[in-house]
C-alpha cells in the first residue's frame, strides 16, 4: 500500500477537473461523430430522392411529350383534309364555295376539341375562310412568323407557331399550320387551328407536383410556352426565359 507521502507520477492520476474535461470532449467528439453520420444518411437520402425526383420528372416529360405529339398529329391530319379540300374545290371549280367550306371547317374543328378555330388565308395573308371572320375586315396574317416560314420554305411541312395573341379569338394560342398550292405548286396561302393555352396548362393539371411544384412547357431556348398552375396574368410568363442550369444540364446531356 503506498503511505501518505507516496510520490505518484504527475501522468497516473486525472484530476476531477480533467476527468470531467474529458468528458465533455468525448462527449463533444460522439455527437459530432453521431451528427456526422445522421448527415451522411441525410445526404445519401437527399440523393437519392433527388435521383428519384429526377427520374419521375423524366417519365412525366416524355409522357406529356408523347401526349402533345398525339394530339398535334390529329391536328396534321385534319390541316392535310382541310388543305386537300381547298385545293380540290379550287382545282375543280376554278374557287371555292365559301359557305360550304366554312362549314366543313367547323365540322373539321368539332371533331378535335382543344382547337378552338380552323381558318385558311389567300396568298397576301387575309384570313379569307373559316368561323368568325368578316370579310369586309381584310385581317392580315403576313406578319406572324408561321406565315412566313409556309410561304418561304415549301418543305416546313406543319409549322407549330410560338405563343401569340390571336386577333379574331382574342385568346393567347399555339397555331398550327399547312400550306396551300395551287395546281402549278406556287403558294396560295396557309390553313391553320388555334390551340389555346389554357387547354395545354389544363392537360398538366392531373399531374401531381406538391403545392409548390408546376409544370412548364418551353421551347429549345427554354422560353416557357405553357405554365401550371395558370398564372393570374399570363401575358406576364409567355416567353419569359427562365434560366434553370440543371434543366439546362439536362437538356443538354440529351436524357429528355
Amino acid at each position: 500500500m503506498f503511505g501518505d507521502d507516496t510520490v505518484r507520477s504527475p501522468h497516473s492520476v486525472i484530476s476531477s477537473a480533467s476527468f470531467v474535461r474529458w468528458i465533455v470532449v468525448g462527449v463533444a467528439l460522439l455527437n459530432l461523430f453521431v451528427f456526422g453520420l445522421v448527415a451522411f444518411s441525410l445526404t445519401q437520402s437527399f440523393d437519392e430522392y433527388e435521383e428519384r425526383a429526377e427520374v419521375t420528372a423524366l417519365n412525366l416529360s416524355q409522357m406529356l411529350a408523347h401526349d402533345i405529339g398525339r394530339e398535334f398529329e390529329k391536328i396534321d391530319v385534319m390541316l392535310l383534309t382541310a388543305a386537300d379540300e381547298i385545293e380540290h374545290q379550287k382545282a375543280q371549280r376554278g374557287g371555292v364555295d365559301t359557305v360550304a367550306l366554312n362549314d366543313f371547317l367547323l365540322r373539321l374543328q368539332g371533331r378535335v376539341p382543344e382547337i378552338i378555330s380552323m381558318r385558311a388565308t389567300d396568298a397576301e395573308g387575309i384570313v379569307t375562310y373559316g368561323r368568325g371572320i368578316d370579310p369586309r375586315a381584310r385581317l392580315n396574317n403576313s406578319d406572324r412568323e408561321y406565315f412566313a416560314r409556309q410561304r418561304d420554305n415549301p418543305a416546313a411541312g406543319m409549322v407549330i407557331s410560338k405563343p401569340l395573341f390571336a386577333r379574331i379569338d382574342k385568346q393567347w394560342v399555339i397555331t398550327a399550320s399547312r400550306p396551300l398550292r395551287r395546281a402549278d405548286g406556287a403558294f396560295d396561302g396557309v390553313v391553320y387551328v388555334n390551340v389555346t393555352l389554357d387547354h395545354l396548362a389544363q392537360g398538366f393539371s392531373a399531374i401531381e407536383v406538391g403545392k409548390r411544384g408546376s409544370v412548364s412547357l418551353r421551347d429549345a431556348d427554354l422560353r416557357i410556352f405553357v405554365h401550371y398552375p395558370i398564372p393570374e396574368r399570363l401575358e406576364k410568363v409567355i416567353g419569359q426565359k427562365l434560366e434553370v442550369p440543371e434543366l439546362r444540364t439536362l437538356i443538354q446531356s440529351g436524357r429528355t
